[in-house]
């Protein structure tokens, strides 16, 4: 098959509308093409000299030119993402929607079935090539749907049941995917998309300030997406730095002109809040976190208002007047959602059931850290998503020509991860490369998903969207030894320092069955740990030193098994070469190599520079509320 040949195979990939059972040889493919599109895209932007005023010259005089110029990169990206969220939203908005109100969640005549309980059975949208939105909007609805539940969640609040059921369009995407991964659509869908959202086509081409009403008097005013820019002549004294103030920065602070109430990210995640509060009180609009079951992920039609998942609504109905007052926007005000994380926590005791306060919980983890319409910090969703494009687009399946037989063989891979999570549901199994790459596109048929889970372990299993980095480690030693024990077979194949590390950790003995077949000298970054999801967590005060010992304790052991399967190399056939070395661990971010202490860390949360986010995408702010579940839970009383 020749270049060309293999060029017009994949974009007239066999892709039905009617989104298969389980991930097929074809959608994985169209998967990895839209991956590559992504992060051509990415690349692109970042190395873009002088996108949004930010030019190369700055890192001229700098000792460390190339560190700087990593920053300077990574910078134009997190606009490009923060202005990709902003219009994202519009796109949503623009879709007609109808909110979801805690009459449709309850048994009755007030009920409408098909908003709720009858919501999964939605008729698709029938997609057109028009509909399609710019590519760094499908980047953001991508990230969003990886994130199974939240997404169901989200489309239920609103009212999205044929967004919800279409999935992702894989036939027309793929068509607009060429031969050199750009992404390109006709004249008609970008007049659509205008006509529909007023925004340009590319969002490089959006104005360079956005308009906010101010919620302190109501007026109108136009703040900068960033103030981290200079002209590329510049010889004055200032200095502005990478953390910046505009909207789109990660120090937002804008003062409104009329009254001066100062804008911030966490005057915007009270925004979001309040707004939600005053939909409830006034329009009995649900609160997100408590819309699906949290034990099945669906949603379940309640008997009556005593149910646990009505907790958080009657709790904050209870204290809006109170909570409206202390959220209400001044010039002085410095209220947080930590100031009312506290008030909900101090209404929680132990008369109350344990089922209602994980829903108050999850109803508060929607608004922390995350000032996004979605139940989702798509910011952070997305910045993350992006390491894991980075290693699936180093699998390098389209240029081989035995690719389709690879993906073939890789759904026996994901049926057994599958069949070995449905086994063990208190445990959370970590995927490889490739099988995470199935279960992302998996994912993204959500009713074929939702339906496939549900028949399999009885509840929509979800995707994380982060993990602390220990949890995710000690996880990952969890599924190898699950997986040999139940398959005889290793889950791993890679050699690097910390696989084996982890395969000696579980059972030293099986190491030969692994040394001693051809998969052996197998480095194909497929086969190793899909740590995206990885975050630092900066606990509270009270978990600090928990969490510090249990962290401890797991890489003293990784590293005594480390010590071990040195010693068993030496002493091998193949030498000290069978397996990698400690401290090979590099990460490629703009053009340098960063080290990594292992492959299970945040690679985010190493070479990344905080100040230049809204929310650190590799370090999460844990929120505390430890819940213990009650042994015989009453979820019906309150």
């Amino acid at each position: 098959m020749t270049s060309q040949e293999l060029v017009n195979k994949l974009q007239s990939l066999d892709l039905s509308t009617t989104a298969s059972t389980t991930p097929d040889t074809a959608s994985l493919l169209a998967h990895l093409r839209l991956l590559l599109t992504f992060e051509k895209l990415k690349q692109q932007i970042g190395f873009t000299d002088g996108l949004w005023d930010i030019w190369d010259n700055r890192a001229a005089s700098a000792d460390n030119s190339l560190e700087v110029l990593v920053k300077l990169r990574e910078k134009r990206w997190a606009i490009y993402i923060a202005r990709a969220v902003d219009r994202y939203e519009e796109w949503w908005n623009s879709l007609p929607h109808d909110m979801l109100f805690e009459k449709d969640m309850m048994r009755g005549t007030e009920c409408r079935p098909e908003k709720y309980v009858k919501f999964m059975d939605a008729k698709p949208i029938p997609w057109k090539m028009e509909m399609l939105p710019p590519i760094d909007v499908l980047l953001i609805w991508h990230s969003h749907m990886l994130n199974p539940r939240v997404y169901l969640e989200d489309c239920l609040r609103y009212g999205l049941g044929g967004l919800w059921v279409s999935g992702m369009p894989w036939q027309l995407v793929n068509a607009t995917i060429d031969r050199t991964f750009t992404y390109s659509v006709n004249k008609e869908c970008k007049c659509g998309w205008t006509r529909r959202t007023e925004r340009q086509w590319d969002n490089t081409k959006d104005p360079l300030q956005k308009l906010v009403d101010c919620r302190g008097c109501d007026e109108e005013f136009a703040i900068p997406w960033t103030t981290c820019g200079l002209p590329k002549d510049y010889n004055g004294q200032e200095r502005p730095g990478l953390a910046g103030e505009g909207y789109g920065d990660g120090q937002l602070s804008q003062r409104c002109p009329s009254c001066q109430f100062k804008l911030s990210h966490d005057a915007l995640r009270l925004e979001k809040f309040r707004d939600d509060i005053c939909h409830l009180v006034k329009e009995g609009v649900v609160l997100p976190g408590a819309v699906l079951d949290r034990h099945s992920g669906l949603p379940g039609l309640l008997s009556d208002k005593t149910d646990s998942r009505l907790f958080p609504s009657f709790l904050i109905k209870k204290i809006s007047t109170e909570l409206s007052q202390q959220l209400r926007p001044t010039a002085s005000r410095k209220t947080t959602m930590a100031t009312v994380r506290d008030k909900v926590a101090s209404l929680l005791s132990d008369q109350i059931p344990s089922e209602a306060q994980h829903y108050a919980k999850s109803m508060l983890s929607r608004y922390w850290q995350n000032s996004t319409f979605s139940g989702l910090d798509l910011h952070g969703a997305t910045m993350r998503l992006a390491i894991f494009t980075q290693n699936a687009t180093r699998i390098n399946w389209l240029e081989k020509r035995s690719g389709s037989t690879r993906v073939d063989l890789l759904s026996t891979r994901y049926a057994r991860f599958m069949d070995l999570q449905a086994a063990h549901p208190d445990r959370v199994a970590i995927p490889t490369v490739d099988i995470d790459l199935a279960w992302h596109t998996h994912i993204l048929g959500p009713r074929s998903y939702a339906a496939w889970t549900v028949k399999k372990m009885g509840s929509i299993l979800d995707h994380t969207d982060n993990m602390d980095e220990t949890l995710l480690s000690t996880s990952f030693e969890w599924t190898c030894q699950a997986y040999m024990a139940k398959y005889s077979a290793p889950y791993s194949e890679c050699i690097c320092w910390y696989c084996e590390s982890v395969r000696t950790l579980n059972d030293e003995n099986k190491l030969e069955v692994l040394h001693s077949s051809s998969a052996q000298r197998n480095s194909s970054p497929s086969i190793h740990i899909s740590s995206h999801p990885a975050v630092k967590t900066i606990e509270t005060p009270q978990d600090q030193e928990a969490a510090h010992q249990r962290s401890h304790e797991h890489w003293t052991q990784l590293l005594e098994a480390y010590a071990k399967a040195q010693r068993k190399a030496i002493n091998s056939a193949q030498g000290p070469d069978r397996m990698g070395r400690r401290g090979a661990d590099v990460f490629k971010f703009w053009g340098k190599n960063f080290q990594l202490e292992s492959p299970a860390v945040s690679a985010l949360g190493v070479v990344a520079m905080g100040v230049m986010y809204a929310v650190p995408p590799g370090v999460v702010q844990s929120m505390g509320l430890n819940i213990e579940d009650d042994e015989e839970e009453d979820s019906d009383s309150e």
